[in-house]
């Protein structure tokens, strides 16, 4: 198992806010394996823990948006990028993985079925309805 550091990429990942408001976010996620020895214990091989950690990001952006609206996930991205360490700690501790840094939240954008995005975005500045309609 290497140990040098190691990034996973979760592209257009649908959430919901507090609202069950629907959005797409696409998130990268940074990690090193902590303890070589425990990780080798749980998986045959790298891409298998990237598979599992797969889940335990998706898992850990679905807890972290539901508990917000998608208002301040916009304006407070960095803020929801910080509460990632803790979210997923113990479950990372269990593959003998860390987060190296909060998640990074690269872009969110409304789901297909959804025009939210777009209408705060057109609030915010006018001139975008003008530009779009």
């Amino acid at each position: 198992m290497p140990v040098s550091n190691f990034d996973i990429k979760l592209d257009n990942y649908e959430a919901y806010d507090r609202d069950r408001v629907p959005f797409v976010v696409d998130v990268r996620t940074f990690f090193r394996i902590s303890d070589t020895n425990h990780a080798a214990e749980k998986v045959a091989s790298t891409e298998e823990l990237h598979k599992h950690l797969d889940a335990v990001v998706q898992g850990a952006v679905r807890n972290i948006m539901a508990k917000a609206k998608l208002e301040d996930i916009m304006e407070e991205r960095s803020v929801y990028g910080q509460q990632f360490p803790d979210e997923v700690a113990d479950q990372l501790e269990e593959w003998g993985v860390v987060a190296v840094k909060n998640i990074e939240l690269m872009d969110i954008r409304d789901s297909k079925e959804s025009n939210v995005i777009e209408n705060i975005m057109v609030k915010r500045n006018p001139k975008l309805k003008k530009i779009r309609g």
